[in-house]
């Protein structure tokens, strides 16, 4: 027998959420908050109902569940404000890509703990693959991030021209 629900009021997209909800305050939903954090942050959507959930690592269906969760509106809504705050911060006063090269530095800094982690355990496939990974990462971030910064203190990254100088710089 299928689960009643209360009927929403005209205009709400969930309980809590007025329909003109823009995503700029938490979900009043805890598992709904978590779920939109962890995608804003680049998770994996079944990663990040296990995570939410509380149950998560009980669910007979996170794929499922992750897209019950994500097709809701108001999730989508605040993924999207979450993930646009976070662009903001990329782009501050000092240089466009001062907040991406902070937030690559401190993902290389999570490999190398990682390429640890997997040494001190004894997984040393695991750990020259991570290794793999953080040298291929390093080698390329560095590289496009010097061609970066100097087009943007040339203020290549201004209007109409950013799209050509990326592609020029990232080839």
């Amino acid at each position: 027998m299928a689960k009643k629900t209360a009927a929403l009021p005209e205009g709400y997209l969930a309980r809590g959420i007025p329909g003109d909800y823009a995503g700029d305050y938490a979900l009043p939903s805890e598992v709904h908050e978590k779920f939109a954090q962890l995608v804003a942050a680049g998770a994996q959507r079944a990663s990040a109902i296990r995570q939410a959930h509380p149950k998560g690592d009980q669910l007979a269906t996170p794929i499922q569940s992750a897209r019950n969760v994500y097709e809701k509106e108001h999730v989508k809504r605040r993924i999207r404000w979450l993930r646009e705050q976070k662009a903001r911060t990329f782009a501050s006063e000092e240089g466009i890509f001062e907040g991406f090269i902070a937030a690559t530095e401190r993902t290389m800094e999570a490999i190398a703990e990682l390429v640890e982690l997997c040494r001190l355990e004894g997984l040393a496939r695991e750990a020259t693959a991570a290794r793999g990974a953080l040298g291929s990462l390093a080698g390329r971030t560095f590289t496009h991030r010097d061609n970066m910064t100097k087009a943007d203190e040339q203020g290549r990254f201004e209007s109409p021209k950013a799209k050509a100088s990326l592609k020029e710089i990232l080839g």
